[in-house]
C-alpha cells in the first residue's frame, strides 16, 4: 500500500475550499451510500472504530439518499459514486449551506476523465481510493478528517495531475454545450432523439456531434460512443444509462435521465437503516 498524501496539496491548485466542520460531538451521525450492502458493512464497521459512538445510516440509492438528508442532516456522508438509479455527483456539489451533510468523503476505485474533472471541483473533504489502499488506511483518513483536515490518495491526487495536462483537460478542449451533448449522444442517440431530449433541433445537435467528431478526432458514431464511455461521460449500468454530473442540467432541459432503462436490470436491494 502506498502513503496517501494529506491536505494542503501544493502541488494540486484550485481545490475548492470547505468549510470546518466538528466531528468531535459525542454522537455524529453518519450516513453511508455505497450499492454493495457488503462492503457498506465493512466501512460502517471501520468508521464505528473512530467514532465509536456515532450513530448510522445506510442506504443504497440516490433516492433514498436524497430523502435521507432532506429529513435529517448528518454530520458525516461517506458516499461512493455510481448508485442504481443515478451517480452522487450533484449531490456532492450542493452549496454547503443546507445541503443536508456536514464533511463528505468520496470512496471509488473509478478512473474516467469525467470524474476526476467534477471531483477536483467539490467542497469536500477528500477522496480515498479504496483499490489503492486498504482499511487501516481509511482509518486514518477519518481521523484526519474527524481532526478538520482533508484527505486524498496518492493515487487520486496522481491521476487529478495527469488529468489536468492540457492533453487530458476535455473540459477545457470541449464547452459546456458539446460536452452535455457528448453525454447525451454518447450511449448511441441519433440527432433526432438527443434534440427531442435535450430540447434543441436535429440540426443543431448534427453540428455539434461534427465539431465533436472534429475536436476529439474520431469518425464514426461508435468511436464517439466508446470515447465517452471512457472518459465517464456516460456510463452502462444494469439499472441504466447514467451520466456522471449531468443530472440537474438534463433536468432543466425538461428531461429525466436518471431511470433511463437498461436492457437487463438487477434487482435493486432495498435500503436498510441502522441506528
Amino acid at each position: 500500500m502506498r502513503r496517501s498524501l494529506l491536505i494542503p496539496l501544493l502541488h494540486l491548485p484550485q481545490l475548492p475550499p470547505v468549510m470546518p466542520f466538528s466531528l468531535s460531538s459525542r454522537s455524529p451521525k453518519i450516513l453511508i451510500v455505497k450499492s454493495d450492502i457488503l462492503y457498506a458493512g465493512v466501512l460502517q464497521a471501520a468508521t464505528q472504530r473512530v467514532f465509536p459512538t456515532a450513530t448510522f445510516r445506510r442506504e443504497v440509492t440516490l433516492k433514498n439518499t436524497l430523502a435521507a438528508v432532506a429529513e435529517e442532516p448528518v454530520d458525516l456522508l461517506i458516499t461512493g459514486v455510481s448508485l442504481p438509479d443515478g451517480d452522487t455527483l450533484d449531490l456532492l456539489a450542493e452549496p454547503l449551506p443546507g445541503r443536508g451533510f456536514g464533511s463528505a468523503l468520496v470512496v471509488t476505485g473509478r478512473r474516467e476523465h469525467r470524474i476526476f474533472a467534477v471531483l477536483r471541483g467539490l467542497a469536500i473533504q477528500g477522496v480515498f481510493d479504496p483499490n489503492d489502499e486498504g482499511l487501516d488506511q481509511f482509518e486514518k483518513a477519518l481521523e484526519v478528517i474527524r481532526s478538520g483536515g482533508r484527505y486524498w490518495s496518492t493515487s487520486v491526487l496522481e491521476r487529478l495531475h495527469v488529468h489536468s495536462e492540457p492533453s487530458y483537460a476535455m473540459e477545457r478542449l470541449l464547452s459546456p454545450t458539446e460536452q452535455l451533448v457528448l453525454a447525451v449522444i454518447g450511449d448511441g442517440s441519433d440527432d433526432h432523439e438527443a434534440g427531442d431530449r435535450l430540447n434543441l433541433r436535429p440540426s443543431t445537435i448534427h453540428s455539434v456531434r461534427r465539431d465533436l467528431h472534429r475536436k476529439l478526432g474520431v469518425r464514426h458514431r461508435g468511436e464517439l460512443v466508446r470515447l465517452a464511455a471512457q472518459q465517464g461521460y456516460v456510463r452502462f449500468t444494469a439499472g441504466g444509462v447514467q451520466r456522471p454530473g449531468f443530472a440537474r442540467l438534463l433536468a432543466a432541459c425538461g428531461k429525466n435521465f436518471t431511470s433511463q432503462p437498461a436492457r437487463a436490470a438487477l434487482p435493486i436491494v432495498p435500503a436498510r437503516k441502522f441506528a
